[in-house]
């Protein structure tokens, strides 16, 4: 029999299942954000009543950190240490998340050392609650333009920078520390003078040279030796590899330097802003410090900068205890000028607080130009400030939070943090064009550091360090720089003409 042939059955097509993408993928550090946001809501709910409105403001400060940390981290897969935004971030959480901090740790409640003025305004929980959402509003002005304008790029290595400009930048800060020395000695004041020898008038300090015309050339001398300091130290770390002694040279100068601060009690700015530098320039050409270092070394650097303070200001840790008062609770330097801007808050809402100069409100740009040739008197803020409270002997920072109080309040204070959100962001885009170069990479370190003056003294202050520490500083070394090339062509030109 012959088989009878099947007709072939057609294969049959498995259709295989839609899978459909989240909306929204939720990655590690977009998980790690969203359980911090969680656990911050559990905690303000389960706090007492008086307690959630203070925490509330400081858990919202510390969420928009948290959410620039993992941005960065996102982007470009390591810590944000060079990119001029952390510096304002850092110093927008601490300025406006400390006070409140310290308000928590002494149990919401004001000690006898805590500032002076917020000891005896006394605000309780709601108020300082609600004046810390102030931060928090202009934190988030910030980083709503910031983040979407910033633009992410590997940073390649530093081109030669040149003989001329190391011997220049060298030779300058030899000399400019040889002449703030010498005139300290010919008019019988001191650098580095103790704050408590200062106030006792045991010791004078450059300030009481007053309104010399030396006073003048000497401020423009110390700003320019910073700068050199900041350009040594970045010379250093591009041989960090390479020469021990330069390592020991480093550490021993920041060791001198910081031992002389605990020992005397002299101002911590310097020395603070030096070890910024050494870490940012490290970061740059030696090794990118990973989180699980930064994090601990980020606590120990603050608490070596209070505990500085403590030391200068209380003669010590003892004397906090002897008068049982937490150690966080005790005044500082973020405390003070949270007590200013809140000081005016009251004033104005008294009707106490009447005529506001203009000026007040444009400060950070008329600082720009000289006085002899403005129409109108410059008012300093901070001056303006102890004015109008009658005192004497003592200084306090204005801040940017005191700016918006004096003028729209909380409208100026998003503005104010959205302009300073857009300059920073093309600020990072310039500088990821000019990376290779040295002058951008020295710009981009030195307005790093005084960022912090945003938040201190005001939004724009830091115009002010541009124009007359870093320009000058930047002509100098250049016009040496170039005087040095200039004569070692007219050297090399005459010597073969003589061949």
């Amino acid at each position: 029999m012959t088989a009878v042939p099947q007709q072939a059955q057609p294969a049959i097509r498995r259709r295989r299942p839609v899978v459909h993408a989240p909306l929204v993928q939720l990655d590690p550090p977009r998980l790690v954000l969203l359980a911090a946001f969680f656990a911050s809501v559990v905690a303000v709910v389960m706090a007492a009543q008086p307690m959630r409105y203070v925490l509330a403001p400081f858990l919202a400060i510390a969420l928009m950190v948290l959410l620039f940390l993992i941005s960065a981290y996102r982007r470009e897969k390591t810590l944000p240490v060079f990119e001029v935004a952390s510096y304002w971030i850092a110093a927008a959480a601490l300025y406006g998340g400390f006070p409140l901090l310290n308000f928590m740790a002494g149990g919401l409640r004001w000690y006898p050392l805590s500032d002076n003025r917020i000891w005896g305004l006394d605000p309780g929980p709601w108020a300082v609650g609600a004046f810390g959402w102030r931060y928090a509003l202009h934190m988030a002005a910030f980083l709503i333009v910031y983040l979407p304008l910033r633009q992410s790029a590997k940073l390649p290595r530093l081109d030669p920078i040149g003989r001329s400009r190391i011997v220049a930048t060298i030779v300058g800060a030899v000399l400019a520390t040889l002449f703030i020395y010498a005139i300290g000695h010919i008019y019988g004041v001191s650098y580095m003078v103790s704050y408590q020898d200062l106030v006792q008038g045991k010791v004078r300090g450059f300030a009481d040279l007053g309104s010399l015309p030396v006073m003048q050339i000497v401020s423009v001398v110390t700003a320019v030796r910073f700068v050199l300091l900041q350009i040594v130290i970045a010379l250093i770390m591009l041989k960090w590899r390479r020469s021990i002694a330069a390592r020991i040279g480093l550490i021993v100068f920041l060791g001198a330097l910081g031992g002389t601060i605990v020992v005397m009690g002299t101002a911590r700015s310097e020395f603070i802003l030096l070890l910024m530098t050494t870490i940012m320039f490290y970061h740059r050409f030696v090794r990118r410090i990973p989180f699980i270092i930064a994090i601990p070394a980020g606590v120990l650097f603050l608490g070596g900068f209070l505990l500085m303070g403590i030391m200068r200001d209380f003669q010590g840790v003892q004397t906090v205890s002897e008068y049982d008062v937490p150690l966080l609770a005790s005044s500082n330097e973020f405390q003070a000028v949270f007590a200013t801007a809140y000081d005016l808050h009251v004033a104005r809402q008294t009707g106490e607080l009447q005529h506001i100069p203009w000026q007040i409100h444009w400060s950070d740009f008329y600082a720009l130009i000289p006085s002899q040739i403005l129409p109108f008197e410059k008012i300093d803020p901070s001056a303006w400030y102890l004015h109008f409270r009658n005192i004497t002997g003592a200084g306090f920072m204005f801040g940017v939070m005191s700016q918006a109080v004096v003028g729209w309040d909380w409208l100026e204070l998003a503005i104010r943090g959205a302009l300073v959100g857009l300059f920073c962001a093309f600020f990072q885009r310039w500088y990821t064009r000019h990376a290779r170069e040295f002058w951008p990479t020295i710009a981009l370190t030195f307005l790093s550091i005084w960022m912090y003056y945003s938040m201190r003294q005001g939004s724009f202050a830091f115009l002010y360090f541009i124009v007359y520490r870093f320009i000058p500083t930047f002509l100098a070394v250049e016009t040496v720089a170039w005087l040095l090339r200039d004569g070692r062509r007219r050297f090399s030109r005459k010597r073969s003409a003589t061949g």
